[in-house]
């Protein structure tokens, strides 16, 4: 993935978490064992981790940790505000653990996808032949 295609998921990744800034958000209907919003906040916080992780470390120049600690700490300051400064949407310590779970499920996208990544590095260092795990597929009429 190109650097730009990163930055524009990330950008997409911030976008999806203005969503829990809004003033109130529309009924999403009865209840039922899983609510959509803890699927909406389990989604965005997998996609934020995993796309941040790619764009701020991709070769371990930039630890996942700290993207995991922004992601957490980003996670109760929006239950807090919600709770202080929203009259219309309330602090739920169980958006919370979906925040949680969703920063999970992105570290293990981020790190099955950096063991992938060097895995085929070493095939393709093995094998001269074999074209390298990050370049572009063309054909001859692109060149």
């Amino acid at each position: 993935m190109t650097s730009r295609v990163r930055v524009l998921v990330a950008g997409l990744a911030l976008l999806a978490n203005i969503g829990f800034y809004l003033p109130s958000v529309p009924d999403t209907g009865p209840a039922g064992p899983v609510r959509i919003d803890t699927v909406y906040h389990v989604g965005v916080f997998a996609l934020t981790v995993w796309a941040f992780g790619r764009l701020l470390a991709p070769a371990r120049r930039f630890p996942i940790g700290w993207v995991v600690l922004a992601a957490a700490a980003h996670a109760v300051i929006i239950e807090v505000l919600q709770g202080a400064l929203l009259p219309h949407r309330s602090a739920d310590p169980g958006d919370v653990l979906a925040d949680l779970v969703g920063i999970a499920i992105g570290v293990l996208a981020w790190t099955a996808e950096q063991r992938i990544r060097r895995r085929a590095s070493r095939w393709s260092a093995a094998d001269p032949g074999r074209p390298r795990a990050d370049a572009a597929c063309t054909r001859p009429a692109d060149h």
